[in-house]
């Protein structure tokens, strides 16, 4: 390595300082070891369990420890022509934590075998003796970032059927009331639910029912569009959000669900049965943005639906009404 850089125990002997002042008067440590500071340094940084790299201004790497160069798989030859700029460059995977720090995603490795890992990225530009010098810390925290998304996705999602659960979809339809009345645009909603879903219950078993569950939430992935949110919002009951669209689409897309289920039937347990829907359908209007007004206008159409001998669709009272 290049003899005019400093070499990085020298620039964090400062961190070890304390040790040495600790042995003052010719220095040696109670157990008879001799504390100088930057060969205990070098010692420390090489053992942290963080990568430690040491960059110039323009970003090239001038020294790193241990758990540097087996992060970034640097050898002596590679370290010599190794640059920041591409870990900087990566894509940040949440907001940044503060000024000098931020979290990004990389792949490191040959095409073949690399992984994508998230870094949290700390950088510290030296000043005094070192100034013109960056002090980076890596650590690898794709584990914790691993645990987070499956948490998030435990608090967001219907762990039986796998989608959107009652709580997260209460807050993106808030979300979306709020765009409908800012850019006065349209918003459908589909409440429905399975006919009789209480005697496949007690015919076939619950399991049975909980297959019959996820079958109706994975139909709806397939019926409704990308944009739209599907949402089981408890028991057998369903919700559908579409964005942009009126009642008449919004109709003619549960429609089509509803013929997909009967055209369908289940298989469990060495026995084959069909389930059939009925769903309400409202659309919102500048005058009627209530979350609580909303669902009770679809719950009313949904029981319409009911009342008139299930396997039916019916729309709210205060939209232009559709035939079933």
């Amino acid at each position: 390595m290049d003899d005019m850089k400093p070499p990085l125990a020298h620039i964090m002997g400062a961190g070890v300082g304390v040790f040495a002042d600790a042995t003052a008067g010719g220095g040696a440590a109670e157990d008879g070891v001799a504390l100088a500071g930057p060969s205990y340094a070098s010692v420390i940084i090489d053992h942290l369990p963080d990568a430690v790299l040491i960059a110039s201004d323009k970003g090239v790497v001038l020294e790193a420890n241990q758990a540097a160069r087996q992060l970034l798989r640097l050898s002596e030859p590679r370290l010599r022509h190794y640059s920041i700029d591409w870990l900087l460059a990566a894509p940040t995977v949440q907001d940044s934590l503060s000024e000098h720090r931020s979290v990004r995603r990389l792949r490191i490795g040959s095409a073949g075998d690399a992984e994508p890992i998230d870094l949290e990225i700390h950088v510290e530009r030296l000043h005094a003796e070192h100034a013109g010098l960056q002090l980076l810390v890596l650590r690898n925290i794709s584990d914790y970032q691993r645990t987070c998304n499956e948490l998030t996705k435990l608090a967001l999602t219907d762990d039986l059927t796998g989608i959107c659960n009652r709580r997260h979809f209460i807050q993106l339809l808030m979300k979306e009331l709020d765009r409908v009345k800012r850019y006065d645009t349209r918003l459908a909603l589909i409440l429905f639910d399975i006919d009789y879903f209480k005697d496949i219950n007690d015919t076939h078993g619950h399991d049975a029912g909980d297959e019959v569950l996820k079958h109706l939430a994975q139909v709806s992935k397939q019926i409704f569009r990308d944009i739209d949110t599907i949402a089981r919002l408890g028991g057998d009951e369903f919700i559908a959000m579409m964005p942009q669209t009126g009642v008449h689409q919004a109709h003619f897309a549960v429609s089509r669900l509803r013929a997909a289920l009967k055209a369908q039937r289940i298989e469990f347990n060495d026995k084959t049965f069909q389930y059939t829907i009925s769903a309400g359908v409202i659309e919102t209007t500048q005058d009627n943005l209530s979350i609580d007004n909303l669902l009770k206008k679809a719950d009313t159409a949904l029981y319409a639906a009911k009342r008139g001998g299930r396997d039916a669709i019916r729309t709210g009272d205060y939209t232009l009404r559709v035939s079933s």
